[in-house]
């Protein structure tokens, strides 16, 4: 039996991840574009929680210069703020409660845990 390696489990859950959020959207949120598509948290970042690591309702579909350029890229808070704003836009407000509350929850990394939520994503496919 192959050894538990958390971190590779931690990457096949980011790549679930983001496979899902881009089927789900199939297209850049903001400029609409279908080509090179990057899933991004959007309300939670993943640094932040695992709680909300891996619940696709936390994550919008966006192009590389969407994401990179523009989001990641930009040292302007005004223009940042404006961006994000318009970007929660596109998730329901109730979603956004539920996963800023679900934040503050605590996922354990243990091996059933990770496991758990590695075939629920797997399931989502």
């Amino acid at each position: 039996m192959r050894k538990f390696n958390k971190k590779a489990t931690k990457r096949r859950m980011d790549v679930l991840w983001s496979n899902l959020v881009r089927l789900r959207d199939t297209h850049c949120l903001v400029c609409g574009t279908t080509e090179n598509l990057q899933a991004h948290h959007a309300i939670v970042t993943k640094a932040h929680s695992n709680a909300t690591r891996w619940d696709i309702r936390n994550g919008v579909t966006l192009c590389y210069r969407c994401h990179i350029c523009k989001l990641h890229g930009s040292s302007d808070k005004v223009f940042l703020q404006d961006y994000l704003e318009k970007l929660n836009e596109k998730i329901p407000q109730d979603i956004q409660d539920d996963i800023r509350i679900k934040s503050n929850g605590i996922v354990k990394d243990s091996q059933a845990n990770l496991k758990m939520i590695e075939d629920s994503l797997q399931d989502m496919l």
